[in-house]
């Protein structure tokens, strides 16, 4: 008979595991995608390491052990490819064996996941279903428990999270699709898609995704939607209202996650381990018995006072659990008598609770078994614990004849904070739908979730109503309402007015999200030239970072039958540099108030955010102009005498496909330590006055020759073949000032560069926890003024981490 607890699980990278549905939180999403999208063709295609077992055992006494299933990283089928992650076809495994095991009496799933792939995660969730029949399971979410990730720990038996800092939840499924129909169609290129049915082909990159197709692929996250919060509201026992509430696609900090039931509390591993271990082994504890009877389990000792387990709920074997165990013999604390009379009143209990139940089974069933916000009111009632009194009266409630619905509004109710806050924004100008609001660096600057809620959300759909009702407000109106909302009395005098507004919460929370909203939508639209061949990463703190990169070493040698492998010698080469804080400062006074000028408030934050996206190009261009020397080398980032008596420059060498060719090829034959790196280029980097030249050689299709003697090459345009991605900015030609020191770095309208995203280009680095972006503090005026002062930060650095990612060419 084959092994029941085998499973394949397949351990090559697969690129198609990376299309198809998700259930993972954003920011993470986002950043596996972007790291998908520069993927090393060569380096993806290598054969990734098995997947190994990711269960522990702990010993809780009594020959019994609680198993741990670590859950980490990424999930999907497979091992993920670009990140750390977790195989769901082992994990699978693993708990099979665990449940299977008789050595392991309960399972401790330690989770630290942002989610992963739809695919694969209601198999592993069923599994731990399959598991807490068998033992009791647990779930401990350190830190992170998102979307598959939380799918997977809603199946257990009970949920905890280590701090109130863990984020819970992200209940949602997302599947991403790029329309670049109109990019293709610029680019010359018609995408044909020959299939059958109207539906096969649809999403095939170059084709327009039309209103059908985006009705097709939104039924197919709404379908495996349901799966997702099925599980949930089964696993989690929620009504519909409460499953309503949580899957709006947000995680949830702890506290808020166990106000929600979607944890069951907030406490450390080590307090669930002993909790789940003290559970384990009350089936193996003995109650006294006398010589050569058998010893009693908890079970047992059920069965003996006359109790059906399968009957009990958790609280009612919860409460039984106490006596047993306080008239056990290790516990020795409670006689005859008092486990006689602890019994006697659970049996009262036990018994009140039967007779509700079966009240209010008949009370539903003599009315027709009605409907309580989409569930049946008997199950709701019985769950929540209401007596007869509260199901009649809902029952009499349901009965009446609907009348016509009356929309009742109020001054005092329609105008909140949400509603001010809106009605600033489009005051402003900006649109209260911006897809900014859903991005890592909105989180990060703390913009009210409201507005992070999806476009439909029930509390986003009222606050942008409300917002358009009251964006003719003047600032004195808001000023009024601001006071009023802070609870205060309202002065009738205007500079009181202002000056209490000021000194209260609501009016500085309003232009403090304002003028961030401002920034951020400005900062996110702005185009920045340096995407796609440099990389990003996050540092702690603004100490000096050291980015140690392994050198290339000797190939790997014969190893003859018998012999032993010789030992390579190892170098790390690096750079060191350390991010810097750039900062602007701004106010708005009683003088702004009076005038009812939003200048401040909206044209300022835009100006500054276009100063911050600047800020990155600034740097990269900087750097990329003053060719700086190298700690690695000891050598200049462009040089004809690079290690190895290699270069990287190129003189006389205008921009032309023959100069692209041989640029192209000096960049392939570079070596490292004799290893062949075959660098392809991917972004040729020019000035404007190159910019259309550019275009024309990298995506022509053919080329025309001057002349008859040329007539046996084709009319192939072979440099379109290697997908170099034009890049212009106006740096390159007109020079930039340096704002690390101020110094001007000269361009030229004649310089162009190579760069390779395969290679170490130039770091970027923002200090961590800032969402990448720009954020603004502010504060209150003093000395006698009244309004509030903004500064504008952005934590940034940059460095070049090696020469060879980069080609210079001079004419």
């Amino acid at each position: 008979m084959p092994d029941k607890l085998l499973l394949h699980v397949p351990y090559f990278r697969r690129l198609s595991d990376y299309v198809g549905l998700w259930a993972i939180e954003q920011r993470a999403g986002a950043w596996l995608w972007r790291l998908v999208n520069e993927l090393d063709d060569a380096h993806f295609h290598q054969q990734s390491p098995k997947p190994i077992s990711a269960l522990e055992k702990i010993s809780v006494g009594g020959g019994k052990n609680v198993a741990v299933v670590l859950i980490t990283g990424t999930l999907m089928k497979s091992v993920p490819s670009f990140t750390s992650g977790s195989s769901s076809v082992q994990l699978r495994r693993d708990i099979r064996k665990a449940a299977n095991d008789p050595d392991v009496s309960a399972i401790l799933l330690a989770i630290d996941s942002p989610g992963g792939t739809v695919a694969g995660t209601d198999d592993l969730a069923k599994e731990v279903q399959a598991a807490a029949k068998k033992k009791p399971v647990f779930a401990q979410i350190e830190d992170l428990g998102a979307s598959a990730a939380y799918w997977i720990a809603s199946q257990a038996d009970k949920v905890f999270a280590n701090s109130p800092t863990a984020l819970v939840g992200s209940i949602g499924t997302l599947l991403g699709i790029y329309d670049v129909s109109q990019a293709a169609e610029k680019e010359g290129i018609r995408a044909l898609v020959f299939a059958t049915g109207r539906l096969k082909g649809a999403g095939f990159p170059g084709t327009e995704v039309t209103e059908e197709q985006e009705r097709y692929f939104q039924k197919l996250v709404d379908e495996t939607q349901k799966t997702f919060d099925s599980a949930v509201r089964r696993g989690r026992q929620l009504t519909a209202t409460q499953l309503q509430e949580v899957r709006t696609g947000e995680v949830f900090p702890a506290e808020e996650a166990t106000r929600l039931r979607l944890i069951d509390g907030i406490q450390s591993m080590d307090a669930t381990i002993e909790q789940l271990s003290r559970l384990s082994r009350s089936t193996n504890q003995r109650t006294p018995t006398r010589r050569g009877e058998a010893p009693m389990t908890f079970d047992t000792w059920l069965a003996e006072k006359g109790f059906d387990a399968d009957a009990l709920t958790p609280k009612q074997q919860a409460s039984l659990l106490e006596v047993f165990e306080l008239s056990s013999a290790s516990g020795g604390r409670e006689t005859k008598e008092q486990e006689a009379d602890r019994l006697k009143k659970f049996r009262e209990e036990l018994a009140a609770e039967t007779e509700r139940v079966h009240q209010i089974r008949s009370l539903c069933a003599t009315n027709g078994y009605p409907q309580y916000n989409g569930e049946p009111l008997d199950a709701v009632a019985i769950r929540e614990g209401w007596d007869t009194n509260r199901v009649e009266l809902e029952i009499l409630r349901r009965s009446r004849p609907a009348s016509p619905a009356i929309i009742s509004r109020s001054h005092e109710r329609d105008c909140t904070a949400e509603a001010l806050l809106g009605a600033v924004l489009l005051r402003g100008g900006l649109q209260l739908d911006h897809p900014a609001y859903q991005s890592s660096a909105a989180m990060a600057m703390n913009i009210p979730s409201w507005l992070r809620q999806p476009i439909n959300a029930d509390q986003r759909q009222r606050a942008m109503e409300m917002a358009h009702r009251f964006s003719d407000l003047s600032l004195i109106d808001l000023c009024r309402e601001c006071v009023r909302l802070d609870g205060k009395d309202v002065p009738h005098n205007r500079n009181d007015l202002i000056k209490a507004a000021f000194s209260g919460g609501t009016l500085t929370s309003i232009f403090t999200n304002s003028a961030n909203l401002q920034l951020l939508a400005t900062y996110s639209e702005a185009p920045d030239t340096t995407q796609g061949w440099t990389r990003e990463t996050e540092v702690p703190d603004f100490k000096l970072n050291t980015r140690a990169r392994l050198a290339k070493g000797p190939d790997l040698a014969l190893l003859p039958r018998g012999g032993e492998a010789d030992h390579a010698s190892r170098s790390d080469a690096g750079e060191t540099y350390s991010i810097a804080r750039y900062a602007r400062q701004f106010q708005v006074d009683e003088q702004d108030i009076i005038d009812d000028s939003l200048n401040a408030l909206a044209d300022l934050p835009r100006e500054f955010g276009l100063a911050a996206a600047r800020l990155r190009p600034d740097l990269v261009y900087s750097i990329l102009l003053a060719n700086p020397t190298l700690s690695a080398t000891g050598q200049a980032l462009f040089s004809s005498s690079q290690p190895e008596s290699q270069s990287n420059v190129s003189t006389s060498a205008a921009l032309a496909a023959a100069t692209l060719r041989t640029a192209v090829e000096r960049m392939m034959i570079l070596q490292e330590n004799g290893v062949n790196l075959n660098l392809r280029p991917t972004h040729i980097l020019v000035p404007p006055s190159l910019r259309h030249l550019a275009f024309e050689l990298t995506n022509s299709s053919q080329i025309f020759l001057a002349g008859s003697t040329d007539v046996e090459r084709g009319n192939l345009n072979a440099l379109q073949a290697d997908g170099i991605l034009p890049v212009s900015d106006a740096r390159l030609q007109n020079g930039v000032t340096d704002p690390r020191d101020g110094t001007v770095r000269a361009g030229s309208s004649t310089t162009w560069f190579l760069a390779s995203a395969m290679a170490h280009t130039i770091e970027v680095a923002y200090r961590r926890g800032t969402g990448r972006s720009p954020e603004i503090r502010s504060g209150l005026l003093d000395k006698g003024r009244f309004g509030m002062w903004f500064d504008v930060v952005l934590d940034i650095g940059a460095q070049v981490m090696d020469w060879r990612g980069f080609h210079r060419a001079t004419a």
